[in-house]
């Protein structure tokens, strides 16, 4: 007994240091750690406003590590040519690798970087600096992106750096880059450089390398480096916070979906690039930098897309506590909050685009980012850790497979088979129609709307579009068209009209990349009857209740012996004529 006592003691012991290491730095002992930086660059940001150019630093006396901060700040402030841009450049601490030391991150309110310091014996040292003819945001899994172009009479110089931080150091994954003779309007060299060597490539592995080793979201790298980006201090605007801000608040469930509330009440008008220039963040107070991240993904989430943002709490890994889910009204997922230490944590699912459940517990992320798609299958384990097993990426002109911090180059023929094993749902159904068949989720608005939501859907037109490719094995193309209309309802029932429309594609061989649609329609009417906001119904072989919502509704089909109705659970949308391919006649 004693022995055990003892032991569970040491483990206690273990647990609050863990606990302790694991503790965000508030803001105060973050910016302890770089005060003499700080405290310079203010200084100069102060001084280029008040006086104009700067005068290259005295290092006389410096160490190289202090020479090298010197020299970096003084051409950072320079670089701002003009009022505005000074007051724009600011600071934030994010711990870039993980080590639970924050990196001193010098940036733009529009999250651009200007340089990044760690710790090194406990003394701030610069890693990397950007000012004049160079760019450098952040890139996936850690990753920081840095181009810099260089001009010496007729050549030009464009080089790209894929670096991360790693403790006190910065690691170059690749250099790439080109030479170019302006006059002569050819490239000179393409290279790249690893592990210190340096290589000539061809302009066809320059190319791959720009795609396989660049780790960027696709064309919205914006809002990428946004989400990415910490807190920014502005040194030259007053830094006392105001208490009567609200407090964004993630410390449990309950708090995250009153601070979603709040979030979708705090911009009117909301304007996108007003967000990306840090506009908006200052409507709310933040305990410490993570709350500011979630604060930040939940803002662009409530206003950009979905502020009729659901919720559920269900265990999705079987470990006994439940995961805070928020979804749209058609249930496709957009946040998923689980616990660690009794700490709700925001999984690292979607920056942009939707999340589906599979019958096996997996989660699909599909990413639709303009000129590229991405299909990732994730994993949350009862142990609480969360990975992506892997990512399948398409674009107009490649396919890749990425796994961890690898990514190649793979075949269409293998694009083809993963993406059969990754859509684990079966026609006629979607992956968001899919994610309500295999789980239990439940839809409850966030935030309560005004509006008669039943009266309002009776009076639209709804309608859904599937393909039925594998169905009937028709290689061109097939899908169904399922719509529905209302009659007007008495206090206890409805008509309710179906009309399906099954399509398929051959061929056109007078015309090249078009097809003949030849098509069959059928309708159906039934009378449905009043229960719990929605209508019930159970004629012609199909039985069913209809879910009236705002912007979609369901078709829950229980039982079938009609082909055009499978069992399980249907999404319609609205019927929009201006997006609609053809024009609709019932």
């Amino acid at each position: 007994m004693k022995r055990f006592l003892v032991t569970l003691l040491c483990l206690c012991m273990i647990i609050s240091a863990v606990s302790c290491a694991k503790a965000e730095k508030t803001y105060e002992e973050q910016k302890g750690l770089y005060a003499e930086v700080i405290a310079q660059y203010t200084a100069l940001l102060n001084e280029k406003l008040n006086g104009g150019e700067l005068p290259e630093p005295s290092t006389e006396g410096m160490d190289e590590r202090e020479a090298k901060i010197a020299e970096a700040l003084t051409g950072i402030v320079n670089a701002c040519k003009d009022e505005e841009a000074l007051k724009r450049l600011g600071y934030g601490f994010k711990d870039l690798d993980g080590n639970g030391t924050p990196e001193l991150l010098l940036l733009t309110k529009r999250s651009y970087l200007r340089a990044i310091f760690t710790l090194a014996d406990e003394k701030p040292m610069l890693l990397e600096a950007n000012y004049g003819m160079s760019t450098m945001i952040f890139g996936e899994d850690g990753l920081i992106l840095i181009e810099r172009f260089t001009e010496e009479g007729n050549i030009q110089s464009a080089t790209g750096y894929v670096c991360r931080v790693d403790g006190d150091k910065m690691v170059y994954e690749i250099i790439y880059g080109e030479i170019f003779d302006a006059e002569k309007k050819e490239t000179v060299e393409l290279f790249k450089i690893v592990d210190g060597v340096r290589t000539v490539i061809d302009a066809e592995e320059f190319k791959l390398l720009r795609k396989e080793k660049v780790y960027l979201p696709g064309d919205n790298q914006t809002h990428f480096c946004k989400l990415q980006a910490p807190y920014v201090h502005l040194p030259l605007e007053d830094a006392n916070v105001n208490e009567e801000l609200p407090l964004a608040d993630f410390s449990s469930y309950s708090a995250i979906l009153e601070t979603y509330k709040a979030i979708t009440e705090s911009v009117e008008n909301y304007n996108y690039n007003s967000w990306l220039n840090g506009e908006y963040d200052n409507l709310f107070r933040f305990s410490n930098d993570t709350d500011f991240e979630y604060y930040n993904r939940l803002l662009y989430m409530a206003q950009t897309f979905y502020l009729d943002l659901g919720y559920d709490e269900i265990d999705l890994n079987g470990d006994g506590r439940d995961e805070l889910l928020l979804l749209d009204e058609n249930y496709n997922i957009k946040a998923i909050f689980t616990q660690k230490d009794g700490v709700p944590v925001l999984l690292e699912v979607l920056k942009n685009g939707v999340c589906w459940l599979d019958s096996d517990g997996y989660i699909h992320v599909d990413n639709d980012q303009y000129s590229e798609l991405r299909y990732s299958l994730c994993e949350l384990t009862k142990d609480g850790d969360y990975s992506c097993l892997y990512t399948i990426i398409l674009n107009n002109e490649d396919r890749y497979l990425k796994q961890g911090s690898s990514k190649e180059k793979i075949s269409f023929e293998r694009s083809l088979e993963l993406y059969d094993e990754y859509r684990r749902y079966s026609e006629p159904f979607e992956p968001n129609e899919h994610t309500r068949i295999v789980s239990k989720l439940t839809y409850t608005p966030i935030k309560k709307s005004g509006e008669d939501v039943a009266k309002s859907a009776i009076s639209e037109l709804w309608y859904k579009s599937t393909s039925l490719e594998k169905t009937t094995g028709n290689e061109y193309g097939a899908y169904g068209q399922t719509f529905i209309r209302f009659g007007t309802p008495d206090d206890s029932q409805v008509k309710v009209e179906f009309k399906y429309k099954y399509i398929y594609y051959t061929p056109d061989p007078e015309r090249e990349n078009y097809a003949i649609d030849n098509s069959e329609v059928s309708y159906l009417t039934v009378t449905a009857h009043s229960e719990n906001g929605g209508w019930r119904f159970n004629e012609n072989g199909v039985k069913g209740r209809i879910e009236l919502g705002s912007r979609y509704i369901w078709l829950i089909i229980e039982e079938s012996t009609d082909s055009r109705f499978a069992v399980g659970y249907h999404c319609l949308e609205k019927y929009d004529s201006d997006s609609f391919m053809e024009p609709f006649e019932w």
